[in-house]
């Protein structure tokens, strides 16, 4: 398909260069011929084939066929996941509606997330937070004053009474609440405080590593932590072993590509299991990598992407880069506009 330069594409990624991209897609005219008659504003048609549209500051969804499928009556919504829910929110109070506008869990939480692969979403309300199903059951009662979701192992970190402690699917509670605070299971361990120290468990509640450590991150899968003792660093593994010292300031853990960011004397870079320096402490302000391989960072007060071999894949142009949705997508801000960007640069839709 023949290409043309789009000058509105110009203007969202800055400079005066020109932009090749693909003409405008089918979905994207139909919700620019819909916003001139239903709406403010309508966003690009996701996956599903369902659009966000406001009018007079409300919102709701529609098809590709122009039908309203969900009513715009609601003040805030999320996008349709593959379950075919959607979050909506009246009057402060989220719950969930369907694709066909259907109210399928009563608007009466001050926040609920996504479903789980387990079938079960983390709620609040009243700052209690539990956990429901898709038939709007409550599963886990609200009794906990934070709750994450749950892990791989089917734990779910909790707090109550000041302390933390883990749960399962069924609310027993599996570790008891001993806990300052936690960072949750990764690779079979989680990394626990208590008294100012730190160390790590197993899933049974165990105490695997002493609480010796001033700071301590997740295992890497190459079996691998970042742990702090008397103002030093270093690598440990799952024996507690120290496997190599670290010289940084600051060390986070290991990502599936092999690398952690570390910070000297304000900069920031990243080495490998070894130590070695692979991406030289050259940015202002770095973020670890994502799953899709990139990580963001900053110079000069703008930010950008790098991939592992630290090469800048996207431009230090953004004047913010706030995080990756749920579609994986980085969400930046540039010229005061909030905007999703592809992993090649590119605009792809507004912020919500």
């Amino acid at each position: 398909m023949k290409t043309r330069t789009l000058l509105v594409l110009m203007l969202f990624l800055g400079g005066f260069h020109q932009a090749q991209v693909q003409e405008t897609p089918p979905a994207i005219s139909i919700a620019k011929k819909v916003e001139k008659k239903l709406s403010d504003k309508t966003w690009h048609f996701s996956k599903n084939g369902f659009a966000k549209i406001r009018k007079n500051g409300k919102y709701g969804f529609i098809d590709k066929k122009e039908n309203i499928v969900v009513p715009i009556e609601y003040d805030n919504v999320r996008e349709f996941s593959d379950d075919g829910l959607v979050q909506v929110e009246k009057n402060e109070k989220w719950g969930f509606v369907n694709t066909k506008g259907k109210i399928v869990i009563p608007l009466e939480y001050s926040y609920i997330w996504n479903f789980l692969d387990n079938g079960l979403a983390q709620v609040e309300k009243n700052r209690k937070y539990g956990f429901i199903d898709k038939k709007g059951k409550v599963v886990i009662p609200l009794e906990y004053t934070y709750a994450c979701y749950f892990s791989e192992n089917g734990l779910a970190l909790v707090k109550k009474n000041k302390k933390w402690g883990f749960i399962n699917t069924k609310n027993k509670v599996i570790i008891p609440f001993e806990y300052d605070y936690s960072l949750g299971f990764s690779n079979g361990l989680a990394p626990v405080e208590k008294n100012k120290k730190w160390g790590f468990i197993n899933e049974k509640g165990k105490i695997v590593i002493p609480l010796e450590y001033d700071y301590a991150n997740h295992f890497s899968n190459k079996g691998l932590a970042p742990v702090r003792k008397n103002k030093k660093w270093r690598f440990i593994n799952k024996k507690g072993e120290t496997i190599l010292p670290l010289e940084f300031d600051d060390v986070g853990k290991l990502s599936n590509n092999g690398l952690a960011l570390v910070r000297k004397n304000e900069k920031y870079g990243f080495i490998d299991e070894k130590g070695k320096v692979i991406i030289p402490l050259e940015y202002d302000y770095a973020d670890g990598f994502s799953d899709n391989g990139l990580a963001s960072i900053a110079k000069n007060k703008k930010w950008g992407f790098i991939n592992k071999k630290g090469k800048v894949v996207i431009p230090l142009e953004y004047d913010y880069i706030y995080s990756f949705s749920n579609n994986k997508l980085p969400m930046v801000r540039k010229n005061k506009k909030c905007f999703y960007i592809n992993l090649k640069g590119e605009y792809v839709k507004d912020c919500e």
